[in-house]
C-alpha cells in the first residue's frame, strides 16, 4: 500500500467548522476532529488562552500574584515582561496537572487579581452545538472524543479518567446521533496518560486512540497510542 497521511484537529475550536471545513471540502481531503465535549456551546476561551490574555496581554497588572491553594499555592512577581512570561509558564504547568474544579477556582482568583471578567471570545471559542453538527454532517469528517474538560489524564484517578473518557463519548453521540469511534488524549505526550487510559479507551468502545508524539503508524502500531506530528 502507498504511504498516506491523516489530518487531525484537536479541542473543538469554532474555526474547525467555519474555516477548516470549507477548505477540506474544496480540496477533497478527509480529516478527524477530536472534540472536548465540555467546551461545546460555552463561547468561552479555553483556559490556556485566557491565561495568556490576562497575564501577557493585560496592562497595569498588580506586581505580585498569590495563588491560594492548600497543595499548589505559590507566588509570582509580574512587574516586567520577563517575570510575566515566567509566571505564565509556571501557572500553565500547574493547570496542566489540575482537575477542572481546581482550574476554575484558580481562574476566578486570577480574574479577581487582574480585575477582569470571563469573556466570550470569537477568536478562541469552541464550536456551538449547531457548528459541531454542521462539521459532522460532512462526508469528509470523522468526529472523535477528547475528554470532557481537556484534563491531563495521568493526573486523575482511574474513576475520574473513566468519567472523562466515557462521558465525552456519550455526550457527542447524544448530540450527533451516531457512534463516536475514536479518541485522542489531551496534550497527548506519553507522560499525559497511562496504561489505564489505554485500557479505559478500549473498554469504552473506542477503536483507536491518538497520542501526540512523532512517529509513523503501521499495521503493527498500538491502536491506542497512534503517533502524530504537530
Amino acid at each position: 500500500s502507498r504511504p498516506a497521511v491523516a489530518i487531525t484537529f484537536d479541542d473543538g475550536y469554532a474555526d474547525n467548522a467555519l474555516e477548516a471545513l470549507p477548505i477540506l471540502e474544496d480540496v477533497g481531503v478527509p480529516a478527524t476532529f477530536f472534540v472536548s465535549s465540555g467546551a461545546i456551546g460555552t463561547r468561552s476561551e479555553y483556559w490556556w488562552h485566557e491565561l495568556e490574555r490576562i497575564i501577557l496581554g493585560t496592562q497595569g497588572l498588580p506586581p505580585r500574584f498569590t495563588l491560594e491553594d492548600d497543595r499548589s499555592g505559590r507566588n509570582w512577581t509580574a512587574s516586567t515582561p520577563a517575570e510575566r512570561q515566567e509566571f505564565y509558564q509556571g501557572i500553565v504547568r500547574l493547570m496542566n496537572d489540575a482537575n477542572a474544579v481546581q482550574r476554575n477556582n484558580w481562574l476566578v482568583q486570577l480574574r479577581h487579581w487582574a480585575q477582569t471578567e470571563e469573556t466570550a471570545s470569537d477568536i478562541h471559542r469552541a464550536m456551538t452545538q449547531d457548528e459541531l453538527r454542521l462539521l459532522a454532517e460532512s462526508s469528509r469528517v470523522t468526529i472523535g472524543a477528547h475528554t470532557v474538560t481537556h484534563t491531563r489524564l495521568s493526573s486523575l484517578s482511574t474513576e475520574a479518567q473513566r468519567e472523562e473518557i466515557t462521558a465525552s463519548k456519550s455526550q457527542l453521540e447524544a448530540w450527533l446521533g451516531r457512534e463516536i469511534p475514536v479518541f485522542s488524549y489531551p496534550f497527548g505526550r506519553r507522560s499525559d496518560y497511562t496504561k489505564q487510559s489505554n485500557a479505559l479507551c478500549r473498554q469504552a468502545g473506542f477503536l483507536k486512540a491518538a497520542s501526540n508524539f512523532p512517529g509513523q503508524a503501521h499495521r503493527w502500531t498500538d491502536q491506542y497510542q497512534i503517533p502524530r506530528h504537530l
